[in-house]
């Protein structure tokens, strides 16, 4: 279903951490952030370091409680506020319409690379081949060699573990995409493959929503930018 409204909007959200070893002081994060994003459309997070570009991420994909607003995101054919939604209903969200690349390989131990690839179709009910196929084109495209799928990802180099964190985050083409410095740890061929997987993303009429540090790569992958201002506990204290 097609949606001429944004398929994620986000209206006035705040975030504040409870820092309980230091007596439950508040650190102010986020404050009043505004968001949209289209089907189609890349958009990328900026601003200093510590301004909570990765929070806001987290956030978006629920794994962050905000403190107040709205984080609206378009889910089969109705409208479902994360800000404010069930545990069930946001696995809901995870599993049919938000995609997530972290910044960390996120894998389960001793699972071989080509099955950690693979889980997210064969959980969408694809069948085992075509969804090892599909795998094994995503890593050798992303040139993670062969001799690596049948061994766990958790003792390759940072970039080969990106990479593979990136094969599983995009093998299964949601409706809105999530990517937290995907490119931090690669090379530049390496990186400008994975700009071209986001690009070929929003051809297909996915939402991006993107941190990239490397002013040229936000350049060649997305379409805007979002600015966030330094947190509010750095701009009171700077």
């Amino acid at each position: 279903m097609k949606f001429d409204d944004p398929t994620l909007q986000v209206r006035n959200l705040s975030k504040t951490f409870v820092v309980h070893p230091q007596g439950g002081l508040h650190l102010p994060v986020l404050r009043d952030v505004n968001l949209t994003a289209h089907q189609g459309e890349c958009v990328a997070l900026t601003g200093p370091s510590g301004c909570g570009k990765s929070t806001l991420i987290r956030c978006l994909y629920g794994s962050y409680v905000c403190d107040s607003g709205e984080i609206q995101v378009h889910h089969g054919d109705r409208r479902i506020d994360l800000a404010s939604a069930s545990a069930r209903e946001i696995l809901a969200v995870r599993h049919e319409s938000i995609g997530y690349v972290s910044q960390f390989l996120q894998a389960v131990p001793r699972v071989p690379t080509l099955g950690l690839v693979a889980e997210a179709l064969i959980a969408r009910g694809i069948e085992s081949e075509p969804a090892y196929a599909r795998a094994r084109e995503m890593l050798m495209q992303l040139g993670v060699s062969p001799r690596l799928w049948d061994l766990p990802p958790a003792t390759f180099s940072g970039g080969e573990q990106q990479r593979v964190n990136i094969a599983a985050g995009l093998i299964d083409r949601k409706p809105i995409l999530l990517m937290d410095e995907p490119t931090a740890s690669l090379d530049a061929g390496n990186a400008q493959t994975v700009i071209d997987l986001m690009r070929a993303a929003c051809a297909a009429g996915s939402s991006v929503v993107v941190i990239l540090h490397d002013s040229a790569q936000r350049r060649l992958a997305c379409d805007r930018e979002i600015h966030l201002p330094a947190c509010v506990e750095q701009a009171a204290t700077g």
